[in-house]
């Protein structure tokens, strides 16, 4: 009849979990993982830890000190030692002991443990006893303690313990060679050389992880202050935004107050001019008949009347043009600039044919995506410009496209005739500016704003006769 002492201690080595590499049993507060295969594949570790982690959640925290039992265990393959370390997870292990029972097993077990670094202490021994004393003994913290457990003077012990030394990655161990030179000491000296060259290999590989080390901290601060610079970038360009897009409101503010204002003052101007035209006519038809009791002043007073009306008018469609002019357009489409010039040329044949003008417009103009008043507007006044300024007969102007600049299309428009006034030449886009034959000064002043809204610029020289010389791009948003 078994004691109660006797069945808690035989319950206590029952196995409490089994997994693909052995069974779990508790001993006296410490797990024993006895293994039940001669060969441990990385399947095996990896269904092991799969179980271990799934238990762990369930159970909560259970780590507590672990033996392996290698058993009858004879072979641990590459793979399965870098595996190794997951076993000795400090999940659920607080300390690690590996028990061999033979030669073999010991050089596996040295190799298993000292492929990869252990998160926790280890031990490994071939007495189970030192064993679960260590185990059990939360002050002794010897990390990999290796208890060789045999007679210094066997030459073949000796060996193999020098084999799980350099397993456990102590390279600097070394056999003794005797004056027997036979095939052992063949072997131990074979085992020295590897040492050797290990230990080199292992050198240079420290050394090239320093050095990779100083690389990775040089480049993580160069990656930082990248990344600071870049922040301060991305908060200036935050903050360059803000400032357009209040920009660009108050500019269409402005744009349709400007618009609203011009239109204002057109009424208002256009209603007295047209009072004036219609008097003016009716007095005209009042005094015209008796022209012999007023004199041909008269006539000469009503002529001066309704020119300077017309002008008015002019002046004041050409201040809404100029007003339209910069903003945005309703209506974009793909324009051929070709097109836009033979329009224009038609519309005014006669004036060209009575002015003895030749207009010659180049094959190709280009397509472009813009708004078709405003092409019409830049190429009208350009053109109408060259007629205007050069009334003797016998002009050319052409019209041509050479190539783009920096993705944008190139114009030139130019005449044959007696060119520009070099001191106007910087300031035939101001605004009202006339020069010596000038109108009203505003056709070159809506050339360049539209010039402008597309991103492009125009500038004016003499060559042969007035050049103008612009580009078309894309519409700007400010």
């Amino acid at each position: 009849m078994e004691t109660k002492e006797q069945e808690e201690a035989i319950g206590e080595q029952r196995p409490i979990l089994c997994t693909p590499i052995g069974r779990i049993s508790l001993e006296d507060g410490v797990a024993v993982i006895e293994l039940d295969k001669e060969v441990l594949l990385p399947q095996h570790i990896e269904d092991h830890v799969s179980i271990m982690l799934g238990f762990s959640q369930q159970t909560g925290d259970i780590a507590i000190p672990v033996m392996m039992d290698f058993g009858n265990l004879r072979w641990v393959g590459w793979e399965s030692r870098v595996c190794a370390a997951e076993i000795t997870r400090p999940e659920w292990t607080t300390r690690f002991a590996i028990l061999y029972r033979n030669p073999v097993q010991k050089v596996l077990a040295a190799f298993f443990a000292g492929i990869d670094h252990a998160q926790v202490p280890i031990m490994i021994t071939g007495d189970r006893e030192a064993a679960l004393k260590w185990l059990k003994d939360p002050e002794d913290n010897s990390f990999r303690l290796f208890d060789d457990g045999h007679d210094r003077d066997d030459r073949a012990a000796e060996a193999a313990n020098a084999i799980a030394q350099i397993g456990l990655g102590m390279l600097s161990t070394r056999t003794v060679i005797s004056k027997e030179m036979d095939d052992l000491d063949a072997v131990s000296c074979g085992l020295n050389m590897i040492a050797e060259e290990m230990y080199g290999l292992f050198a240079g590989r420290d050394r090239v992880e320093r050095e990779a080390s100083k690389y990775r901290v040089r480049l993580e601060k160069i990656v930082g202050e990248r990344t600071s610079e870049v922040k301060e970038v991305n908060e200036s360009l935050k903050r360059e935004i803000e400032v357009r897009a209040l920009a660009e409101e108050r500019l269409a503010r402005i744009n349709g107050e400007l618009e609203g204002f011009a239109h204002t003052v057109s009424h208002d101007l256009k209603n007295p001019l047209a009072a004036i035209e219609t008097a003016s006519e009716a007095l005209r038809r009042m005094v015209v008949p008796s022209v012999e009791d007023y004199g041909p002043e008269v006539v000469e007073v009503f002529d001066l009347i309704e020119r300077n009306v017309d002008k008015a008018n002019r002046l004041i469609e050409d201040l809404l043009t100029l007003a339209r002019a910069g903003q945005f357009p309703e209506r974009m489409s793909d324009i051929d600039i070709r097109g836009v010039v033979l329009k224009i040329i038609e519309e005014r044949a006669d004036h060209i044919e009575e002015g003895g003008v030749a207009v010659n417009v180049g094959k190709d103009l280009g397509v472009l995506p813009a708004n078709e008043t405003h092409m019409y507007q830049v190429f009208s006044n350009l053109i109408e410009n060259a007629i205007k300024h050069n009334p003797e007969n016998g002009l050319t102007i052409s019209v041509s496209s050479p190539g783009t600049v920096d993705g944008k299309r190139r114009y030139l428009v130019r005449d044959s005739g007696r060119g520009l006034q070099e001191s106007d030449l910087d300031k035939l886009f101001i605004p009202f500016f006339k020069g010596a034959d000038g109108q009203t000064g505003i056709g070159l002043s809506i050339v360049e704003k539209i010039v402008k809204l597309y991103g492009g610029c125009i500038r004016a020289y003499n060559d042969g006769g007035a050049c103008f010389e612009f580009t078309i791009g894309a519409l700007q948003a400010d």
